[in-house]
C-alpha cells in the first residue's frame, strides 16, 4: 500500500507490488507471475494436509469424491482420503469434464469410471439400483436415477 516499502518487497523477492487503489488488469497480471497454471486454467493437483504437511495429490491419482456431513474427501487409487476444503459443486466447477456426477453427494473421475453394476435383483428395470465401478475401489459407489443415462452414454461413447 505504501511507495516507501516497494524496494524492501523487491528485496525479499517479491513479483510485484502494488498500490492502493488496485487496478484489477493489475492485479491479475501480478498473480499470473506468481502461479501461471492458474492462468491458463488447467487444474493439476488437489492441494492437502497430510500428516501436517501440506502435499500436492495429482488429480490423476484421484478416484472420486464424496460429500459427507457437509464436509468433501477425496479418495485416491492407494486407498487413502483427504479432507478438501469447499463444496462439491465447486469442485465439480473446478474439474470440470475430468468428472462425472453419479449422484447428489458423489464425483467419479472420468478417467476411472470401469462399469455399472446392477445392485439388486428387482425385475422392474425401471425399478432398479445401479452402481458404479471404479478402478481400484472394491465397493460400487451408488448411482442416482437421475445421473444413470449420463453414465451410461459415457461408458457406450468413450467420453
Amino acid at each position: 500500500a505504501y511507495e516507501e516499502h516497494a524496494l524492501k518487497a523487491f528485496d525479499l523477492a517479491a513479483v510485484d507490488y502494488l498500490l492502493k487503489p488496485i487496478k484489477m488488469t493489475r492485479l491479475q497480471a501480478a498473480l499470473e507471475r506468481v502461479e501461471p497454471s492458474k492462468a491458463t486454467d488447467e487444474f493439476t493437483a488437489f492441494k492437502v494436509m497430510s500428516r501436517e504437511r501440506m502435499v500436492e495429490i495429482p488429480w490423476q491419482q484421484a478416484r472420486y469424491l464424496l460429500a459427507e456431513h457437509k464436509t468433501v474427501f477425496l479418495f485416491t487409487g492407494d486407498g487413502k482420503s483427504y479432507e478438501l476444503p469447499k463444496t462439491l459443486v465447486h469442485w465439480e466447477e473446478v474439474l470440470n469434464d475430468k468428472v462425472i456426477r453419479v449422484h447428489r453427494n458423489a464425483l467419479v473421475f472420468r478417467h476411472t469410471l470401469d462399469c455399472l453394476i446392477r445392485l439388486d435383483n428387482d425385475e422392474d428395470e425401471g425399478n432398479a439400483s445401479w452402481g458404479a465401478q471404479v478402478l481400484d475401489v472394491p465397493e460400487p459407489l451408488p448411482v442416482s436415477r437421475r445421473q444413470l443415462s449420463a453414465i451410461r452414454r459415457i461408458l457406450r461413447d468413450g467420453q
